[in-house]
């Protein structure tokens, strides 16, 4: 027998994967791929850590016209790893990627406080918000 919260649930579920599973709730900043572009000819990995699923890599990136290999190097998606931020392994896979570096070699770049400060591993002070 399906109770109304399991059919609540169910709807829910559905209405969010139809809704985010695609690249139209989502926009970007007309700067940001010039940016990205200029920070990888600089020779600057780039990395993109987000508590998204495997849609978020594969579908919806490169439907904003963000692509791996040309905008970005490597990313660390939740849906993938098993793990969401603020838990500091985000952090610390994105560091592996990029490298083995020290977090006092990473800047990160982030729109919230919360999920983006909170649990990261001391990754550089500058910090930015966008």
């Amino acid at each position: 027998m399906i109770t109304m919260k399991k059919h609540s649930r169910r709807f829910s579920d559905a209405y969010i994967y139809s809704t985010f599973g695609s690249s139209a709730p989502y926009t970007i900043s007309p700067d940001s791929k010039p940016f990205l572009n200029w920070l990888r000819k600089e020779g600057i990995i780039v990395g993109i850590i987000s508590n998204a699923e495997y849609r978020y890599q594969d579908v919806i990136l490169p439907a904003l016209g963000l692509h791996k290999g040309s905008e970005w190097d490597f990313g660390v998606f939740s849906g993938l790893e098993g793990v969401e931020k603020p838990d500091p392994k985000m952090y610390e896979i994105a560091l592996e990627r990029a490298g083995k570096i020290a977090p006092e070699e990473a800047l990160h770049v982030g729109d919230s406080m919360r999920d983006r400060i909170i649990g990261r591993p001391r990754i550089s002070e500058c910090t930015r918000y966008c």
